[in-house]
């Protein structure tokens, strides 16, 4: 589940710098209205998607099949932003970057699975060293993505291959698409999904009448999320306007802002 996270943020992370060229590179007339939309669209699919998946890996008990087909769907999203070019007219290639994007945040469902996971299949005092490790993951691929924007970008106006470009604005969206293919074969392959120590714990204290003491703390939580969802957004501002404050505001190319 640790790779599953760092892939995933991966994945996330090394489209943002490349948004801003790509729907100039799109249409040079687009405004800042669009960059809006595919960067929002993301977190758009993500929290539509991350509470039908967890839903369901629940009432399944098995998080196997929620997983591929979250990722499946991250497939489809990536394949759409980065082959938005062969749609016309031009303001249907816009639009499919920012469907896109929305496509690739409902694959992002696989986030809330594999968190969730993590805290079902561990005892209360694994849990925080476990849970722990995964965030640290996802800040790896955090890390990870922008570097590999970077080296993306080398690519310049890129190949024609099948109709389809590859260049520095298309290609980490295919690198992406790379790392959640790799990402389910190795789900396929070597995940074994184990027993849920904490759902035993839970029937354990209901057959000892101690039930009583399994309040969710609300205030807690509501802090928790509060906190997570401004640490995402500072992320996130930062990685999506660096590309066109540093156009507008030291005269860069594209590439070189990138």
């Amino acid at each position: 589940m640790h790779l599953v996270l760092f892939l995933n943020s991966t994945g996330f992370s090394i489209i943002l710098p490349s948004v801003w060229p790509y729907l100039q590179e799109l249409s040079p007339s687009v405004n800042y209205s669009f960059l809006g939309l595919a960067v929002a669209g993301y977190s758009v699919g993500q929290l539509i998607a991350s509470p039908f998946f967890g839903k369901w890996s629940s009432v399944r008990g098995k998080v196997m099949l929620p997983l591929q087909v979250c990722l499946s769907i991250g497939v489809f999203g990536n394949l759409l932003y980065g082959l938005a070019r062969l749609f016309k007219p031009v303001q249907l290639s816009l639009w499919c970057v920012v469907v896109g994007r929305v496509i690739s945040g409902i694959g992002a469902g696989c986030i809330a699975i594999s968190r969730s996971y993590q805290a079902t299949v561990t005892t209360q005092d694994e849990r925080t060293a476990v849970v722990s490790k995964g965030s640290m993951a996802q800040a790896l691929g955090f890390i990870v993505g922008p570097g590999l924007s970077l080296l993306a970008s080398l690519a310049k106006k890129g190949v024609i291959v099948g109709g389809m470009e590859i260049s520095q604005y298309t290609l980490p969206a295919f690198i992406s698409v790379l790392l959640i293919a790799i990402n389910m074969v190795i789900v396929a392959v070597w995940f074994r999904e184990g027993t849920m120590p904490a759902e035993f714990m839970v029937n354990s204290l209901v057959q000892s009448s101690e039930v009583s003491t399994l309040r969710v703390r609300w205030s807690g939580v509501v802090v928790c999320n509060l906190l997570f969802f401004i640490a995402m957004i500072s992320f996130t501002v930062c990685e999506t306007l660096n590309t066109p404050i540093l156009q507008a505001e030291l005269g860069l190319s594209q590439s070189q802002a990138i």
